[in-house]
């Protein structure tokens, strides 16, 4: 009896310490587990909330740096220099005191003029957001070609030739290369167009349509073929003077010159805009977009012309020898200011029809045609292809 009860015993002692043991083990383990736990938790924690808060944040900006002193100096423009000019207004006086000095140095270090600079900040167009005029490769920027120095009948396309080679020689048609600016951003409000306010709104002669009217015309026209609702932008359209001419005849390179001829330029930079691609700042261009069906005269026949033509355009002479003055090499035009594709147009107090456009072939010396590269485009379809295949950059 007694035997069997020691044995017992030690049975039970033996069940009693493998018991404790694994009970070690157990709360070895589990502590293990447990701080495994807790780490992960407390990285996990510190990792949401980093996440939270950059996802609320702002892109960090590159802090503004203020000009140097010697750019300072150098800098021409100035309170004075506005309330002298004999041409702006008080309240443009007014509104130069409001921009901050270093708007005014970056954009003149960019290569606009100071009245440039009056109507982008007018427009409350950011400095980041406005294209630098001294880039060899510029988005939303193109070489624009102009007949400027008005005279009353320089609309009038039934002029002969004789006539217009007087005017010519009288120093009233001069030929411009000025830049075309478009600047394109996301509308906070309501969808706007702000147009250069030197643009003369009604042509001479005629008033069946506005510049203003017509420029609109194109950057919707343009966004429907990019398939974009223009009332979502703020589209910005200004015809540079440029810094470069600072103190010369500014009231003759204002944008006043601007009419239908400058349809192309503005389709082309406004694509540059809406792709974000840039335009070489050795091309040039000038056309007239048809905004309506045109009907004309080629090769006797009459012809229905589309929406979206690149028509001919007049002056084409003095704007290929401005272009070839600035160093411009590249230049788009018309199909139809060449041979053989001339058309002729009728008058309203003509019963004829006439052939009054420029032929680029023959009205352009040819020690010019051998150094630029000429683009014909006949449509907006044809200049697009131009823009997408690189070809302008």
């Amino acid at each position: 009896m007694l035997v069997k009860r020691i044995k017992k015993i030690k049975k039970k002692l033996g069940r009693r310490k493998s018991w404790k043991k694994k009970k070690k083990t157990f709360l070895i383990i589990s502590g293990i587990i447990g701080i495994i736990s807790l780490v992960i938790v407390v990285f996990l924690i510190k990792n949401t909330s980093s996440l939270e808060n950059n996802k609320g944040s702002k892109p960090k900006k590159t802090p503004s740096i203020p000009p140097r002193q010697e750019e300072q100096d150098d800098c021409p423009y100035n309170e004075n220099m506005v309330a002298f000019s004999s041409h702006y207004r008080k309240e443009d006086l007014a509104q130069w005191r409001e921009i901050p000095r270093d708007y005014i140095i970056k954009l003149w270090k960019k290569g606009y003029h100071w009245e440039d600079i009056l109507q982008l900040w007018g427009w409350k167009i950011p400095e980041v957001d406005i294209p630098d005029l001294k880039a060899e490769k510029r988005i939303g920027v193109i070489n624009g070609l102009y007949v400027v120095n008005f005279h009353p009948r320089i609309f009038d396309e039934s002029l002969s030739e004789d006539e217009k080679k007087k005017m010519t020689e009288e120093g009233l048609i001069g030929g411009e290369l000025k830049n075309l600016v478009v600047i394109v951003r996301k509308s906070s409000g309501e969808p706007k167009i702000n147009i250069d306010k030197r643009v003369i709104d009604t042509i001479p002669l005629s008033r069946k349509w506005t510049t203003k009217g017509y420029m609109e015309e194109v950057v919707n026209f343009a966004c429907s073929q990019e398939n974009i609702n223009p009332s979502q932008w703020e589209i910005s359209i200004l015809s540079s003077i440029g810094a470069e001419r600072f103190g010369g005849k500014e009231n003759e390179v204002g944008g006043g010159e601007m009419g239908k001829s400058t349809g192309s330029t503005i389709y082309l930079a406004l694509l540059s805009a809406l792709h974000q691609k840039p335009i070489s700042k050795q091309i040039a261009a000038t056309g007239a977009l048809a905004m309506k069906e045109t009907k004309r005269i080629f090769d006797a026949q009459e012809i229905n012309l589309p929406k979206g033509t690149n028509l001919p355009i007049g002056g084409l002479r003095k704007k290929v020898f401005a272009a070839a003055e600035k160093g411009v090499n590249r230049l788009v035009l018309s199909k139809y200011n060449t041979s053989p594709n001339i058309l002729a147009k009728k008058f309203k107090h003509s019963p004829s029809w006439r052939k009054i456009f420029d032929d680029y072939q023959t009205i352009v010396p040819s020690a010019i045609r051998e150094k630029m590269t000429t683009y014909f485009a006949k449509n907006v379809k044809e200049m697009r292809e131009l823009f997408l295949e690189g070809k302008l950059s």
